[in-house]
């Protein structure tokens, strides 16, 4: 293909690149440009997306002030020979930490109930791949397996969530993922603001100091997923996880949907809470989540759940609990990115409205043209909708809140 930019006599050409389902194909200091697509960067019976974008320099002939402007340009087109995608899936829970009394004397106390986000949020992504619709790919939990209030199964005990641990996982789901598939990681644990001007993020790994030196940074995250060659869903439950889309990089990315779809449990000045005994476990005992996690898992089940347990007391009187709407909006079946997003921004402000009253946490959401034209994820069958892995248990005790 030919990409040829245009400009304006107060413009200066910076770079064009082109990008190939969010995987940077070329990029040069030049006007116009003959490129090739690699073909590993192909869908298979898909929808795919190329995209040109143009950043120049332009120059105000009045003020002689200057600024970054950006060009896109997006086309799609099909390419046959239909082949059924791979679900992958990396799911994090920290809810240990090596450094734990050093952490102590910051006020940063270890999380109860992280393990249990990253496993629940497995087994809703493995009841997609029971409809049809995915083939089982790589699946990679890493967390303290003696706080896990689920039954693990088969599976035994899990790797710790070690920063180490992580960056392999993710170095190996790049390795392993086709143009085809879908990639969902999913960070639960604590997460801090870089102290620097830019306004950084770091996720704190079981063996990460208080220094944070050794925490996993955004730019860790970032240099595997632009590795990625297919849809790539980056979920954060943390505090301060908003903070992730104030970086250049992956700005400039999310505003011209070119990066992963993001969706992070809260802006990046709030807090990200969660609640002990909110759902009950394979034998029916009581199990905690993330706030965040909970709305994930509601907009997976595909139904209503039962109420649940009341709020303790706060300060103010809780907004009543009521029957939330189903994630699906349409009512057909499926569920889109679009849909989850949604949900999940209208549905955790009302958790915490309900658990946290003083304390708001709305989530924030950086969309990508990486997914297909449609951007449906996920479907079931009617006979299925009823069907979920964890329910709302029935008592009404005081539930012990934490925040991340």
């Amino acid at each position: 293909m030919r990409v040829t930019a245009q400009r304006s006599s107060d413009e200066t050409i910076l770079a064009t690149s082109v990008w190939c389902n969010g995987s940077l194909v070329h990029r040069a200091a030049e006007t116009s440009l003959a490129v090739a697509v690699p073909r590993r960067l192909l869908r298979r019976g898909q929808i795919n997306t190329i995209g040109a974008i143009v950043e120049s320099e332009y120059r105000s002939a009045t003020t002689g002030a200057t600024r970054r402007v950006f060009g896109r340009d997006v086309r799609s087109f099909y390419v046959g020979q239909e082949t059924k995608p791979k679900l992958h899936y990396l799911g994090v829970g920290v809810t240990r930490l090596d450094y734990a009394e050093a952490f102590a004397e910051h006020g940063i106390h270890p999380l109860r109930f992280t393990a249990n986000d990253a496993f629940a949020l497995a087994e809703a992504l493995r009841s997609q791949i029971a409809t049809g619709r995915f083939a089982p790919g790589e699946f990679f939990l890493l967390l303290d397996s003696d706080d896990l209030e689920y039954q693990p199964g088969a599976e035994g005990e899990f790797p710790s969530p070690t920063r180490d641990a992580i960056r392999s996982a993710l170095h190996r789901l790049a390795s392993r993922a086709s143009p085809e598939d879908l990639v969902v990681i999913f960070l639960s644990g604590h997460g801090f603001a870089s102290r620097a001007d830019e306004q950084g993020f770091f996720f704190v790994c079981r063996d990460t100091r208080p220094a944070l030196g050794d925490a996993l940074t955004r730019e860790d995250i970032y240099s595997v997923l632009r590795r990625l060659p297919c849809a790539t869903w980056l979920l954060i439950d943390a505090c301060r996880s908003g903070q992730i889309a104030t970086n250049r990089t992956m700005r400039d990315m999310g505003i011209l949907t070119m990066g992963p779809e993001i969706l992070a449990s809260c802006k990046g000045g709030q807090s990200s809470h969660e609640v002990a005994g909110i759902l009950v476990n394979q034998r029916g005992q009581p199990v905690g989540h993330g706030l965040f996690t909970m709305a994930l898992l509601e907009a997976l089940s595909g139904e209503a759940r039962r109420a649940y347990p009341p709020a303790p007391e706060t300060k103010r009187a809780p907004v009543p609990e009521q029957e939330r709407p189903a994630a699906d909006a349409d009512g057909d079946g499926k569920l889109s990115i679009d849909e989850i997003n949604a949900f999940v921004k209208r549905r955790v402000p009302e958790l915490a409205e309900r658990y946290r009253p003083e304390e708001p946490q709305v989530p924030e959401v950086l969309p990508s043209l990486t997914f297909p034209s449609h951007r449906i994820l996920f479907a079931w069958s009617r006979a299925r909708r009823a069907k979920t892995s964890a329910e709302a248990p029935s008592t009404d005790t005081t539930k012990r809140l934490a925040t991340r």
